[in-house]
């Protein structure tokens, strides 16, 4: 039996994740870090809006596992402590903490909450990178009009009155 590799291909851009933090559900949707020549400035416009949402969301995801963790710590010191009562080993204390219901269910949560704050440090990593690269393409952009421009005044022989191509796109900070 063969497999066509193209069919089980995936495409990055309809890998949209769903993060539950509980009270809210977050969406990481890979569009977001798209981006054209014609959606540049809304794009730059828009892309510190996003990366401080999803900021405070990392910030909310980190303190939920720490939540998570303290939960967790307690519930299996709790077993612990009552298996040690009866007389149990520390390895055997230990084997059946961590295979109580409740440990177990706290050990979910920690685990849930790390890969949440894992997923949305890599997309802000994402949207830096996207940044970035939208920075490189407005310097190109910027360039190629200066070139084209200064060829439309040289052929036209009207250099005493050059256009400023930061009249046309705006003014750039860096």
């Amino acid at each position: 039996m063969t497999v066509n590799p193209v069919e089980n291909t995936v495409n990055p851009v309809e890998n949209i994740r769903i993060i539950d933090l509980g009270d809210e559900q977050i969406i990481l949707d890979p569009k977001r870090l798209q981006f054209n020549d014609a959606s540049l400035s809304k794009f730059m416009e828009d892309v510190s809006i996003w990366y401080d949402y999803y900021s405070s969301k990392g910030a909310k995801a980190e303190e939920l596992l720490v939540d998570a963790e303290t939960v967790y710590g307690k519930e299996y010191l709790d077993r612990f402590t009552e298996a040690k009562q009866i007389g149990t080993s520390d390895k055997g204390a230990d084997a059946l903490s961590r295979t109580d219901p409740n440990v177990e269910l706290a050990q979910e949560k920690v685990n849930k909450y790390k890969s949440a704050v894992k997923q949305l440090k890599e997309y802000q990593k994402s949207f830096d990178k996207a940044h970035s690269m939208a920075q490189n393409r407005g310097y190109m952009i910027r360039k190629e009009m200066e070139k084209l421009n200064s060829d439309i005044y040289t052929s036209r022989g009207d250099t005493a009155n050059p256009i400023d191509v930061s009249d046309i796109i705006g003014k750039s900070n860096g």
